[in-house]
């Protein structure tokens, strides 16, 4: 049975069009949401910080460490595409790049099968490093720190 409704519940109006088990599956959501929106499930929202999620193409081969206690780095470079609208109303894609830093096994992952143009999904955080470069200067660095990886494509076509 299909039931058309609209429903208000504080700030929020939902209208909703499908059958009852569907609905009451909406309403666990909504609750869930409007919990963590109001501070009272604190667990989630401190999982919810400093958590990043990225799709996009490798610029360069990965870069690859190994130090002296046996633990292993990788550097990457990845590219992130959004679409962008110019002054004039014509569309463009705007791209980002980003240097990721993976560590341990996932390193090795990255060493053994990653390449210039893959497509790949990342899950991390923001980390922020300062250096010296090679003229004295002391440089701001932002990275971000994987924690996981999905291989989603081969090399990009084209």
């Amino acid at each position: 049975m299909i039931n058309n409704r609209i429903r208000r519940t504080g700030r929020y109006t939902f209208a909703s069009s499908f059958n009852r088990t569907e609905y009451r599956l909406e309403k666990v959501k909504l609750i869930n949401v409007e919990q963590a929106l109001t501070g009272s499930k604190q667990k989630t929202m401190k999982a919810l910080k400093n958590h990043v999620q990225l799709i996009g193409h490798l610029g360069a081969d990965p870069e690859v460490k190994k130090f002296e206690n046996g633990r292993m780095m990788a550097r990457l470079s990845l590219a992130t595409n959004e679409p962008a609208r110019g002054k004039n109303g014509e569309k463009s894609i705007r791209t980002h790049w980003h240097t990721l830093v993976v560590w341990g096994k996932l390193a090795e992952i990255c060493a053994k099968y990653l390449q210039k143009g893959r497509e790949i999904a990342v899950e991390g955080r923001i980390s922020y490093r300062t250096y010296t470069d090679s003229e004295g200067n002391s440089r701001l660095s932002t990275e971000i720190t994987v924690n996981d990886l999905l291989m989603i494509s081969g090399k990009r076509a084209g």
